[in-house]
């Protein structure tokens, strides 16, 4: 029984382990098909994500590759580049990996997480992109070489005729519309007051304004307001330049002579007022007086009076007998006499009372003479203000009339513009036919370009463009409206003030029906045409630099000028540093040096330290393969010396191949020097002209001065020249020895361009290997920092590509390398990888 029930447990023990085993492997099965399943999408999802970054790239430029062997995707410029990228390759990717209806295997297609971590252009990281790839064209030259001969073979040299031909007419679509561009800058000028033109430097580096600032300039605004309708500080500060607002003027005008007449009213009513005192002051005078007079007339009547009685008196007391009567008449007149004093004490009193009224009056006649004098002080201030007045009302005229001639302007120019627009349509439409025509040559991507780049053009048909009808109409309304003004100030008086001030209302009224509609000119839909020319460069240094390369050659140099306004060099560097005489292969040579002794560690290491030296020969390959100089110039190119520009970095050809000579002479001169000091032949008629010279003016211890000049002068006379004869094809020692002299002792005093050229064609090469104008090129790009190289010649990829290929062209914009990631896991793009 216990036997029985062992071996039943057993059997149970046995069951739940089999059983344990089976989920076990059962789960590892299913987990092995998830991890299988997870990485195949991973891997899925990698390989779309890599096929639709093939796809963005595969929308190259084509002309800068097949010119240059660069490639790059452009990015348009008014599209933020990260931006786009995202977008195409994203959407690219969704389309690829989207679960489809119905699938149900395990390799389900999901949307994979997909973003772009960086986007990098061509002038990012020192130029990186472009330098490595230059680097690669070298290395990998002959097999372009071949795919090019195998592109010709199948018959595509006939696509790129047909875009060349493209071009050329697209070119000219440019060039029209152009026109109108600097019309409607005029335009802007003579409506705005706005000289874009002035402010270029603001724009440099920029592809294009793209902002919408519109103003106008005369009536209808305040300067101290416009600011918050600029939306670029370049166009409020040449508004605030220029700016003039008549309308403004004369509400200023007005409101003066308003409160200038309010004054002169006041003024003279205190005048009136203190007429009429003076009137009353003057006739209380005059009261004052009479009754003083009537006064004293009464007292010496009342004194008389008192003497009779007195006297009467006094005789009748001296009667030895007095008679009752006549006591009786000395009592009355001792009455009549006390009746008198008491009437000369009344008039004495009423006296004093008018003479102090006298002086009361004197008191308010000085006070009334102190207000009649700031009464004419402030008249005579008035005057000056009426003075001031009138000369402003001149000012307002005057600038009134200003703006009518402007009107008049703009109102000629609006007919030139309208011409200029109707040509550049006729040279739009001839390129649009001619594109319909090798629409079967060009394919549909290439059409497709160049439709988006000849659809920029229709901002000038389209109603957000500029309606030329209107602005006429407006421009002629406003004249007629400027005819009819006119203010006028007759009198300083406060009526004649307040005639005027009721004249500067109905001027002002009149003048708010001034219309700005159709004016309001947008500064943001334009390109600025021309280049901006160097401003450093002053009239002085241009004559130098031109009467210096006359001396060597000939030949009249090109004149070719670089649009400064959007260089990639512009984002980088200012061009003003000169590398130093130890930069070798675009770097110093102890970081050379560095680098090689970090680097050979390993294989690896060793394959970088190569690279670190083959990378900048090749790349010096590169740049004397791909770019001419006055020895080869191209015609059509936008410089014909290109490697004078990756030298010297100046806009012009002329300074461009002046600075690179004056470089060569420097040279030169120095070689000369050292071998005139120790060359004691040529040495000692050096030093008997010096010591003679020293002699004659008592001077011998200027002697060593003097020799030092006169070989001074006759080594810059030998490298003046040298650098000609170069310019003539000639060769040259590297180091000037006796033998290449040219110049003789005396003829130091004849020197002449005649001389000089006549010198360098008589030149002949050195015996054996000689170096020639090309080979101090490629010594002086050998100094030249790496970066400057790389983005000089960015510039005139950049350049020649917009005479040849669109005008639009930006190499800032050109992307060439993308990291991005899919489902968590870091992935990079690059021609180059």
């Amino acid at each position: 029984m216990i036997s029985r029930e062992k071996e039943q447990g057993t059997k149970g023990s046995v069951t739940v382990t089999f059983s344990l085993v089976f989920l076990l492997l059962f789960s590892f099965i299913l987990s092995f098909f998830e991890m299988a399943a997870y990485t195949a999408r991973s891997s899925f999802h990698a390989a779309a994500a890599r096929l639709s970054a093939e796809n963005f790239f595969a929308g190259y430029v084509a002309p800068m590759y097949s010119e240059y062997h660069i490639f790059g995707r452009e990015i348009p410029a008014n599209e933020r580049v990260l931006k786009r990228v995202e977008d195409e390759i994203a959407t690219d990717v969704l389309l690829m990996t989207k679960k489809k209806e119905g699938q149900t295997s395990l390799l389900l297609r999901s949307g994979a997480d997909f973003n772009v971590v960086s986007a990098e252009v061509m002038t990012e990281n020192g130029g990186e992109g472009f330098y490595r790839q230059a680097v690669e064209a070298m290395r990998y030259r002959s097999v372009l070489e071949v795919a090019e001969l195998v592109k010709q073979y199948l018959g595509l040299s006939g696509q790129m005729e047909a875009q060349l031909r493209l071009m050329a007419e697209e070119a000219e679509v440019a060039a029209a519309y152009a026109a109108v561009d600097r019309g409607i800058l005029n335009l802007f000028e003579m409506i705005d007051g706005v000289r874009l033109s002035q402010y270029e430097v603001f724009l440099r580096g920029k592809a294009s304004v793209f902002q919408s600032d519109y103003y106008v300039k005369y009536f209808c605004t305040d300067a101290k307001n416009a600011e918050y309708s600029f939306e670029r500080a370049e166009v409020y500060r040449a508004f605030c330049d220029n700016y003039t607002n008549p309308f403004g003027r004369l509400a200023l005008l007005g409101g003066k002579a308003r409160w200038l007449s309010q004054k002169v009213e006041e003024r003279e009513k205190e005048q009136n007022r203190c007429f009429l005192e003076r009137t009353e002051l003057l006739e209380a005078f005059r009261m004052n007086a009479d009754r003083r007079a009537v006064l004293e007339e009464k007292k010496k009547e009342l004194k008389a009076s008192k003497t009779a009685l007195e006297k009467e008196q006094k005789k009748l007391r001296k009667k030895s007998k007095k008679t009752a009567e006549d006591q009786k008449r000395i009592e009355e007149l001792t009455g009549l006499i006390g009746q008198v004093t008491g009437q000369l004490q009344q008039a004495e009193t009423e006296e004093a009372a008018l003479v102090s009224e006298y002086e009361r009056l004197t008191e308010i006649q000085q006070e009334l003479n102190i207000r009649e004098q700031e009464l004419a002080k402030q008249e005579s201030e008035q005057l000056k203000e009426f003075k001031e007045l009138k000369e402003e009302e001149a000012g307002f005229l005057a600038e009134s009339r200003e703006v009518r001639r402007c009107c008049s302007l703009a109102l000629s120019q609006v007919e030139t513009v309208k011409q200029e627009l109707k040509n550049a349509k006729l040279v739009k439409e001839g390129c649009e036919e001619l594109l319909s025509q090798l629409q079967p040559v060009l394919g549909e991507e290439s059409v497709k370009e160049f439709s988006e780049e000849l659809g920029k053009y229709q901002l000038y048909e389209s109603a957000e463009g500029y309606d030329f009808d209107r602005m006429k109409q407006t421009l002629e309304k406003n004249g007629a409206l400027l005819d009819r003004l006119s203010v006028c100030l007759n009198g300083a008086d406060s009526a004649s003030l307040k005639q005027a001030t009721d004249r500067f209302e109905k001027e002002r009224t009149e003048l708010g029906e001034y219309s700005w509609e159709g004016l309001r000119l947008s500064y943001g839909e334009i390109s600025l045409a021309g280049s901006i020319k160097e401003q450093a460069v002053g009239v002085l240094e241009n004559a130098l630099s031109n009467s210096f390369l006359s001396l060597l050659t000939e030949e009249e140099p090109a004149e070719g000028q670089l649009e400064l306004s959007y260089l990639p060099s512009g984002f980088h560097y200012a061009g003003q540093d000169t590398p130093g005489v130890l930069s070798l292969l675009g770097r110093e040579l102890s970081d050379v040096f560095g680098t090689l002794a970090a680097s050979f560690q390993g294989e690896a290491e060793i394959a970088q330290a190569v690279g670190a030296v083959t990378d900048p020969i090749l790349f010096q390959a590169y740049l004397m393969t791909h770019f001419q100089d006055f020895s080869e110039p191209r015609e059509d190119t936008v410089l014909r010396y290109e490697l004078e520009y990756l030298i010297e970095g100046k806009a012009g050809d002329r300074e461009n191949l002046s600075g690179v000579v004056m470089k060569i002479c420097m040279l030169r001169a120095a070689g000369h020097l050292v071998s005139l000091y120790t060359d004691k032949e040529r040495k000692a008629p050096v030093q008997a002209a010096a010591l003679a010279a020293c002699g004659a003016i008592g001077l011998p211890a200027l002697k060593e001065v003097l020799v030092f000049l006169f070989l001074f002068l006759w080594a810059v006379e030998e490298a003046l020249v040298d650098a000609s004869a170069l310019l003539y094809g000639k060769k040259l020692s590297l180091f000037p020895g006796r033998k290449d002299g040219s110049i003789s002792f005396p003829e130091l005093v004849c020197f002449s361009g005649q001389l000089v050229r006549t010198k360098a064609k008589a030149k002949r090469d050195p015996v054996g290997a000689g170096f020639g104008y090309r080979d101090f090129l490629q010594l002086y790009l050998l100094m030249t920092p790496k970066e400057y190289k790389c983005f000089r010649a960015m510039d005139l990829i950049q350049e020649n590509l917009r005479s040849w290929y669109k005008t639009s062209f930006r190499l800032r914009q050109c992307v060439w390398r993308i990291d991005y990631q899919t489902d968590n896991r870091s992935y990079q793009y690059s021609y180059c990888d």
